[in-house]
């Protein structure tokens, strides 16, 4: 910070004619410099880098939004990595098949992270931005969002309190909550 002051100095420089006609000394302006230096760090090109303040607040509260967690909760999940591999059939043949697996779910930025519930450790992870929609399986109306096919046996079965999550690579995982407060925080988040 620097500030400019107009008058006389308070003290007299020794060899110099005084010229004490110009009254008090006061303070006129404030200038307040903000300076951003970057050294170069290895792997990136300079235009790479934030060119600002502002650009650097930014890159940082884009960052706290990827490792904040905005909910935590028990889920239960069917598709995706809850499969079983083994003999189902009556022919002895080796199938996979879906099986419910009830997990601690975490929502920490764009991600919904598996939790082991002894170890705290992540077992999965699922990247919501390659996310294509969600559906509501126990909706009654017929909006597009909440809308099943003519040719769907989902209704069927659906388990009560559940929602669907439908995938660029057309993988489809369900989910249901155990209380119908869950199903909302989880459906809005």
């Amino acid at each position: 910070m620097f500030a400019m002051f107009k008058g006389e100095p308070d003290r007299e420089v020794p060899g110099t004619p005084s010229t004490s006609g110009g009254g008090p000394r006061r303070q006129v302006a404030k200038i307040t410099l903000q300076i951003l230096r970057l050294p170069p760090i290895p792997g990136m090109k300079p235009d790479e880098l934030p060119q600002s303040i502002d650009e650097c607040l930014k890159g940082m509260r884009h960052h706290a939004w990827h490792e904040h967690e905005y909910h935590e909760g028990v889920l239960t999940q069917e598709g995706g990595d809850c499969t079983v591999s083994g003999s189902f059939s009556s022919l002895g043949q080796n199938n996979e098949k879906q099986l419910p697996r009830r997990r601690m779910f975490k929502l920490i930025g764009g991600n919904l992270v598996a939790i082991n519930e002894v170890t705290k450790k992540e077992v999965a992870s699922i990247d919501l931005r390659q996310m294509r929609g969600i559906v509501d399986l126990n909706a009654i109306d017929s909006s597009p969002k909440t809308a099943r096919p003519r040719n769907s046996d989902e209704g069927i079965a659906v388990r009560p309190r559940s929602f669907r999550a439908d995938f660029a690579d057309g993988e489809v995982i369900i989910f249901s909550a155990d209380k119908d407060e869950d199903k909302a925080t989880w459906y809005v988040s």
